[in-house]
Order: C-alpha cells, then structure tokens, then sequence
C-alpha cells in the first residue's frame, strides 16, 4: 500500500480485515512521506496550520 486510494480488504471476517487495514497503515507510515507526516501529526499544537494544510487535502480527496 502506498499513499493513493486505499484497498479495502475482504476477507471474509470483519475482524481480519480491520488487521490488514492496521498493517496497511502501519507500512505507509514507515515509507519516508509517513515518517514526515508522522512528525507533523505528533507536533500537531505546535504546528497546527502547517498540519491542517497538509492533512486537509489527504483527507478530503475524492475516491
């Protein structure tokens, strides 16, 4: 997985599927965009606009 559309697991139990979405997650924040975006997240009091500005288009872009 990567930055993008995220994939929408079935496997069949609602379970696992939440795990593969975890994992999926957990593997775009070790990619170097994650590790920046992780930082801003963690600062996020400090550095509000700055997250918002690059949170904003992440979140609100159509699928």
């Amino acid at each position: 997985m990567s930055f993008g559309v995220p994939l929408a697991p079935n496997t069949g139990s609602l379970r696992t599927d939440l795990i593969e979405v975890l994992k999926d997650c957990a593997a775009v924040l070790d990619e170097p965009h994650g590790r920046a975006l992780r930082r801003l997240v963690t600062q996020r009091p400090e550095t509000e606009a700055l997250v918002d500005e690059v949170l904003l288009p992440l979140t609100t872009a159509p699928r």
